[in-house]
């Protein structure tokens, strides 16, 4: 499989740029505990409390300066040695030149869902379970609580990449077709044929918003919880409580990104299908 000699060609170069984005998340995870520090330092005029917030700060600066340098040069490299291989082996096996070009706008799509996509879903669940962890250090019972809202999102979840992984499958098969579409069909054809696509998109926007606004809703009555617990919990400090809510908004931040990144999975595992 082309895609998979590729990417294997790069494996190493892959992995340091996700072991930087790896690096740059410890440094997201650490902001809250470090502002929570700052801020009940201050309280008692100790200035020193703010040095752990401005190592940390200063570290994911460079951090995410190096990684962004070094991941644009290598997933450009990444799409070109796909786009060029498969253009030219898809002509030589006699495929339509509507074929070709689809799938090479494909080849763009799974090159950004590796530079975009992986981090963002490992930033999702670094959220989750760093921002857990993170909040049972604070209070037990609170991170208990916030743990409920993964069982209802899992299941959530799990329904719409499985619509997704079908609308993406629908559309891509007309996609394909599309060039054949503008040089030879009629002017109603042409129009049939992009309405047809505007409508899976349509679909897969109404399927990911029925997702995000049910869990919403279940978010919403678990961090209310979350603060009322936090409020009562003896010997606590402010700078506690707010850095035990930001790891709880931390966890119901990731679990927004999914439905996103469930549907950037499903466009990447169809468009591998078809460049095989």
């Amino acid at each position: 499989m082309l895609t998979r000699t590729v990417i294997a060609e790069h494996r190493w170069k892959i992995a340091a740029t996700y072991g930087l984005t790896a690096v740059e998340i410890l440094f997201d995870l650490l902001y809250p505990f470090a502002i929570g520090l700052a801020v009940n330092g201050l309280l008692v005029g100790n200035a020193w409390s703010l040095l752990p917030l401005a190592v940390v700060w200063l570290s994911h600066t460079s951090t995410g300066y190096l990684r962004q340098r070094y991941d644009t040069r290598l997933f450009t490299r990444i799409y070109t040695a796909i786009a060029s291989r498969m253009t030219i082996e898809q002509r030589t096996a006699g495929e339509s030149t509507s074929e070709i070009a689809a799938r090479t706008d494909m080849a763009e799509d799974l090159v950004e869902f590796l530079e975009f996509e992986i981090p963002m879903t490992m930033m999702a669940l670094a959220g989750l379970v760093g921002g857990a962890i993170m909040l049972c250090t604070y209070d037990l019972l609170a991170g208990s609580i916030m743990g409920a809202v993964l069982l209802p999102a899992a299941w959530l979840y799990w329904r719409y990449g499985r619509t997704a992984l079908d609308i993406e499958r629908r559309y891509n098969d007309r996609a394909e077709r599309e060039v054949a579409h503008i040089h030879s069909s009629s002017a109603a054809s042409v129009r049939r044929h992009f309405r047809h696509l505007s409508r899976w998109r349509v679909r897969l926007s109404d399927a990911e918003a029925r997702t995000w606004s049910v869990l919403e809703l279940i978010s919403m009555g678990i961090f209310l919880a979350v603060l009322v617990r936090l409020t009562q919990v003896p010997g606590l400090q402010a700078g506690d409580i707010f850095a035990a809510l930001a790891y709880a908004l931390a966890i119901l931040d990731a679990l927004d990104m999914l439905p996103e990144r469930i549907g950037a999975l499903s466009r990447t595992l169809d468009t591998v299908r078809r460049m095989r």
